[in-house]
């Protein structure tokens, strides 16, 4: 969160000193996106230290196999809650699902909002197969495309959530000017 905080602060900073503001209703879009891009890079290895290739930087191209790992585990009757890949594929839906709902203002359309996720989730799928586009000598986080189905998933279901939501507000006279 912390490095978040400070990139946030540093776009903030650039922005004004490029003499641009950003729109006050656009900052919890900013912060989330910085925050799963973070999140989704952090902690980096030393790469004078790194043993190639490594176990952690795996390849699924198995979709939805996020699915048969869950239900393996309710067919051994082991808790889903305190399985890492149950919790991080909610994870990355409910953070996904926040982008979505923090962008929702700036988009038109569901079919924006699944480009905008598959773009972003892509962007950083790619990022984690390529060892950061070459700077280090591998990999180093799991390429998984799972993640990019519920990423998708996430800001899409959140963009509509959210204009669902809105909507209803603004229907029951909830909204000035609408």
């Amino acid at each position: 969160m912390a490095y978040t905080a400070c990139a946030f602060a540093a776009a903030l900073i650039l922005s004004r000193l490029a003499g641009r503001r950003v729109p006050l209703r656009a900052l919890p879009a900013l912060f989330l996106l910085l925050f799963f891009i973070l999140l989704t890079q952090l902690p980096m290895p030393d790469p004078a230290t790194m043993i190639c290739p490594r176990p952690e930087a795996k390849v699924n191209l198995m979709p939805f196999r996020f699915v048969l790992h869950f239900l393996d585990l309710q067919a051994r009757g082991d808790s889903a809650l305190t399985d890492r890949t149950v919790m991080t594929g909610l994870a990355n839906l409910l953070i996904c699902g926040l982008i979505g709902a923090a962008l929702m203002p700036f988009m038109d359309r569901p079919v924006q909002a699944a480009g905008l996720g598959l773009g972003l989730s892509g962007l950083v799928e790619l990022t984690q197969l390529t060892g950061v586009f070459g700077l280090f000598p591998c990999p180093y986080r799991e390429f998984d495309v799972d993640d990019l189905i519920l990423n998708v998933a996430g800001v899409w279901g959140g963009y509509v959530i959210t204009r669902a939501l809105q909507s209803r507000f603004f229907q029951r006279g909830g909204g000035a000017g609408h």
